[in-house]
């Protein structure tokens, strides 16, 4: 049992080495917009949850329900690496997104 308890205490202790402002130059650094709108998601993923910032940045689009700009980066958490990044132009709002 002390042994499990240690092995939890140990894998809580690395928690993210990159701050929520470092992963969001990041993901800056990667568009060749001026983003209007930014919204991060720390997320753990994987068997082993491993930690990752998710980073979308965005300009609203000349027609409601849409964006001018969209991109979204997975920052590492611990290396701060952009292990995936996606980019649209001109891209339309989810159902579930909010005007």
């Amino acid at each position: 049992m002390g042994v499990l308890v240690l092995a939890f205490i140990i894998s809580r202790g690395s928690d993210s080495e990159v701050t929520q402002e470092e992963a969001v130059a990041k993901a800056t650094q990667q568009v060749d917009f001026v983003p209007e709108d930014t919204q991060v998601r720390f997320l753990r993923q994987g068997i082993d949850r491993h930690p990752f910032w998710v980073v979308s940045l965005s300009t609203p689009g000349p027609t409601l329900g849409a964006y001018a700009d969209l991109a979204v980066a997975r920052i590492d958490a611990e290396t701060g690496e952009v292990v995936e990044f996606r980019e649209q132009k001109d891209a339309r709002r989810g159902p579930d997104e909010a005007p």
